[in-house]
């Protein structure tokens, strides 16, 4: 079994693996993520080829029709790993889990009046995560995984409950605890179980101690952008690149999430860029637009094919970036550099050379047909360019265009989970 470590974001999302190898074919490249929910199971023979030929990895839920499917996936490219989905602290009413569990109130967590609590989100119960029951059932749950699968991802494990998702909170709920009790959930699984265990719930400004020692990898929804957040200013770029920075040799799955990707390329670029800040060669990039995520959630960019081989440089904080003259966030690569504005005004940089700047036109969903509208232009820039307030250009050196493609992973999950 492939093992891997997330520490992710979705909408932007970021992963962070362990030893996750790049899987999908080609040469080294960038690795790619896109949130797929509970649609794997409607996927034609031509969009799971696409899957499996451009994607590293897919988180899938555990519908008996997505089980097959992703059987289907694993023999189109034996090397994607497919990890399964789980929510570590709710239960959907009237899903499978939801029955096993129905007849032990205490498996559920309960407020102060005694009535189980439910999520405004997404309308599922709380569970007790402190309940020796639960992890039981966790554990159960993720050794039912099929062959085909190469771990389970636990979602909504964040260390603290967030607390606007629901009306009312646990009688005597204390966040220090429940940190605790999560780490201890997941320290259980992965102890627990044969393959890899990621979790959903890393956040910029969250205390996370020895949450990683305990699982394979994370993810950071929200990377850049979030549903709630379509603007980033330099504060929130840092935090986001320096965790990226800081996961190390474990990598980290950045997850953008953007309204009307096809028409908002500035948002699209400068995400990536960002991300790029912080690459590794264990990181995965997510990105999704919001008006098609639930509907049609495969879908694919022209700039996912943009190579710029290794990083030269691997700062030890996004600061390292900074270059003195301009303020501008620049970071090198073997075959180009991506140049990140974070600033509201406009700003000049003299280049050292000719260079290709990278330009996506369309992209988006991927038809029943296993194909997206969208090609990858370039424009030729040297000396003096103008970089405009909060956007980002990558640019491949003239001497090596045209340069590697990168690669992907799928996110699939559903609310039976």
């Amino acid at each position: 079994m492939k093992k891997s470590l997330y520490l992710g974001l979705i909408i932007c999302s970021a992963l962070v693996y362990s030893g996750l190898a790049g899987s999908a074919k080609g040469a080294q490249r960038t690795r790619l993520s896109v949130g797929l929910f509970d649609k794997l199971h409607t996927f034609s023979q031509a969009q799971l080829q696409f899957t499996a030929d451009n994607f590293d990895e897919v988180i899938v839920g555990q519908w008996e029709a997505d089980i097959e499917k992703a059987s289907a996936l694993k023999s189109c490219n034996p090397e994607i790993s497919i990890i399964g989905y789980l929510n570590s602290k709710h239960l959907f009413p009237g899903s499978a889990r939801y029955e096993e569990c129905a007849d032990n109130e205490e498996i559920f967590a309960h407020d102060v009046r005694g009535n189980r609590i439910k999520s405004l989100d997404f309308d599922q119960y709380l569970t007790d995560i402190h309940n020796p029951d639960w992890t039981v059932k966790t554990i159960q749950w993720a050794n039912r995984l099929p062959p085909a699968f190469d771990g389970v991802f636990l979602d909504v494990a964040q260390p603290i409950l967030v607390e606007f998702n629901y009306r009312y909170l646990p009688k005597g709920y204390n966040p220090s605890e429940h940190a605790i009790a999560m780490k201890e959930l997941l320290y259980n699984v992965k102890h627990n179980t044969q393959g890899m265990v990621v979790f959903n719930g890393l956040e910029d400004g969250l205390e996370y101690d020895g949450y990683t020692d305990n699982v394979d990898g994370g993810l950071i929804e929200g990377f850049i952008f979030s549903r709630l957040r379509q603007d980033a200013d330099f504060e929130r770029v840092n935090d986001h690149v320096n965790v990226l920075i800081e996961s190390g040799k474990r990598g980290i799955i950045g997850a953008v999430s953007v309204k009307g990707c096809k028409e908002n390329i500035n948002s699209r670029m400068f995400a990536l860029a960002c991300y790029f800040l912080g690459e590794n060669e264990l990181s995965i990039y997510n990105f999704v637009d919001i008006n098609n995520e639930f509907s049609n959630p495969l879908q694919y960019y022209p700039e996912y094919k943009i190579g710029l081989g290794s990083p030269v440089n691997y700062p030890n904080k996004m600061e390292d970036l900074l270059d003195p003259d301009t303020n501008l966030l620049i970071r090198h690569f073997v075959k180009g550099m991506v140049i990140v504005n974070p600033w509201p005004n406009d700003i000049d940089i003299q280049l050292d050379g000719e260079y290709h700047r990278q330009i996506p036109y369309g992209g988006g969903i991927v038809g029943s047909e296993g194909a997206y509208d969208g090609f990858l232009g370039n424009e030729v820039l040297h000396g003096l360019v103008t970089v405009s307030g909060k956007s980002a250009i990558i640019l491949i050196n003239s001497a090596v265009h045209p340069a590697r493609p990168v690669g992907l992973a799928i996110i699939t999950k559903n609310s039976d989970q």
